[in-house]
């Protein structure tokens, strides 16, 4: 899964990254490195928060998210696609269909 990223420099210099895809998703570093590597850090941080939201909204029962923060663990965001279908299977189960 890839990130819009949108980086400016503040009035004093600094990096200020904002993930532009997950509203209020922000991070900043005194240099660009430092800019990247925190809003790495600050998507992980807002995905696996909103999994674990989104298992208690809709109350799926004993939902683990820590299943899913492997996948985000390391960094890495590869393997996120699948355990958004999944979460996105589990919803389907639980949602009536808009047909019926």
């Amino acid at each position: 899964m890839k990130f819009h990223i949108v980086i400016e420099r503040d009035d004093e210099g600094r990096y200020v990254a904002e993930c532009t895809d997950l509203p209020g998703c922000l991070s900043e570093g005194e240099i660009l490195e430092e800019a990247l590597e925190n809003i790495n850090e600050a998507i992980i941080g807002c995905m696996k928060s909103r999994l674990k939201l989104a298992g208690e909204k809709l109350k799926i029962e004993k939902f683990d998210a820590s299943k899913y923060y492997g996948a985000l663990g390391e960094g890495s965001m590869d393997e996120f696609d699948e355990c958004e279908e999944d979460l996105l299977a589990r919803y389907r189960s639980l949602v009536p269909s808009q047909s019926e």
